[in-house]
């Protein structure tokens, strides 16, 4: 919900990495972009070497309720990523399904 991400961008975003996103405006940004994805992606933000695909399961409100995180080794494949992608979306929207969303 907006007025979270408001109260979260409010407070001094801490570096855990080199690729940790600490500016709000850009924080603001991709979570922008992560909406209009439906999902998101960890390029190492949170462990160098490790990424990540996350899709949102919603509940019957509709409202995000959980996520469905799929990490994976840097240098993965594009093709495989895509893959990955692919199955924590359909997981996803099966989970969501089951809750009513």
């Amino acid at each position: 919900p907006k007025e979270v991400a408001a109260r979260l961008l409010a407070a001094p975003l801490a570096r855990v990495t080199d690729a940790t996103i600490t500016d709000p405006e850009v924080l603001r940004g991709a979570l922008q972009a992560i909406r209009q994805a439906g999902h998101a992606t960890d390029s190492g933000e949170f462990v160098p070497g490790i990424r990540a695909v996350a899709a949102p399961v919603f509940g019957p409100d509709g409202a995000c309720v959980a996520a469905v995180s799929i990490p994976y080794l840097d240098g993965t494949p594009p093709v495989r990523e895509a893959a990955l992608r692919d199955g924590a979306l359909a997981c996803a929207r099966a989970v969501s399904t089951r809750l009513g969303g």
